[in-house]
């Protein structure tokens, strides 16, 4: 009978839609996922795959398999995940995850951490906006994603894990003392995240709270770009406190708390559950001790 592994291996085909590009995924040779799916095929007596040329998609047989497939693979990794110590667990494989571009360097460091105590797990980072990589997790390109928590309800076979809030703070120039939060939106030009992102939807309602007309003078997608340029003096910006940041012992800013009732940026991790093992070790011990995991169907912005 066929293993979870071969299982894997047609998960990893149904959502990279090449036989090449899954092989890649789960590090195996392409002649190894073909023989893998006739022995599956062989083992349910029914063709999974519509073969033309060298073209390959699943069959109707194939679709109808997927989702028993799926919940059969992320029931056998809460399994693997009960019965020992995922730290003690030894990974192997291709791990890819998705960063927003204010963890990266902290996600960095992570993974050259891991692969010293797992040699055998190839992992790969990508950057992008939490959206995309929503839309990548979504389509099975990478396994895992930092990202500002969504607000829409998500589908049930992801995993929300939440990993620490980042509380809304004005950023602004040291020669700006000892202006207020809302005299310096009002009198210095704003420095506007990108109000398509999450995170500048965040951003847009913590404006809104202050009721002071500000004067844009650019709109960003990079926090850290926001940051230089409030340490070159032109102009001021909202945004989370970056948690690996430094700004506040940087001798050009000052970091001004915005009101308490401020939502906070809340950054965590979304999962498929058969890479919750090598998720959970990559990020542990680095957040906060009440971090949580639950159901990405149930999470709210």
């Amino acid at each position: 009978m066929s293993s979870i592994r071969v299982l894997r291996t047609f998960l990893a085909i149904a959502r990279h839609g090449s036989f090449a590009a899954a092989a890649e995924h789960v590090a195996l040779t392409q002649a190894a996922v073909g023989l893998q799916m006739r022995t599956l095929e062989q083992d349910l007596n029914q063709a999974l795959f519509d073969r033309r040329g060298r073209t390959v998609t699943l069959s109707a047989n194939g679709y109808a398999l997927l989702p028993r497939v799926e919940e059969l693979v992320a029931r056998y990794a809460a399994l693997a995940s009960q019965g020992g110590s995922d730290t003690d667990a030894a990974f192997s494989g291709t791990l890819s995850i998705g960063a927003v571009v204010s963890v990266m360097g902290m996600m960095a460091l992570r993974v050259a951490r891991m692969k010293t105590s797992h040699p055998q797990l190839a992992v790969r980072l990508f950057s992008g906006k939490s959206f995309e990589l929503f839309d990548r997790l979504e389509r099975g390109e990478v396994d895992a994603a930092v990202v500002a928590q969504p607000t829409a309800r998500l589908p049930q076979r992801l995993q929300w894990i939440t990993l620490y809030d980042e509380p809304m703070v004005l950023l602004a120039h040291r020669d700006t003392a000892p202006l207020d939060a809302p005299s310096l939106l009002a009198s210095r030009p704003f420095l506007r995240f990108d109000p398509s992102q999450r995170t500048g939807v965040l951003i847009e309602q913590a404006l809104r709270r202050q009721r002071v007309v500000v004067q844009s003078l650019l709109e960003l997608n990079s926090l850290e770009t926001i940051a230089e340029l409030v340490r070159q003096d032109a102009g001021v910006a909202i945004v989370p406190r970056l948690r690996h940041s430094s700004w506040g012992t940087d001798p050009l800013l000052r970091v001004l708390p915005l009101p308490a009732e401020t939502a906070p940026r809340t950054v965590g991790v979304l999962t498929r559950p058969e890479a919750l093992g090598p998720v959970r070790v990559l990020l542990n011990g680095q957040f906060d001790a009440g971090s949580t995991s639950r159901s990405a169907a149930q999470t709210r912005g």
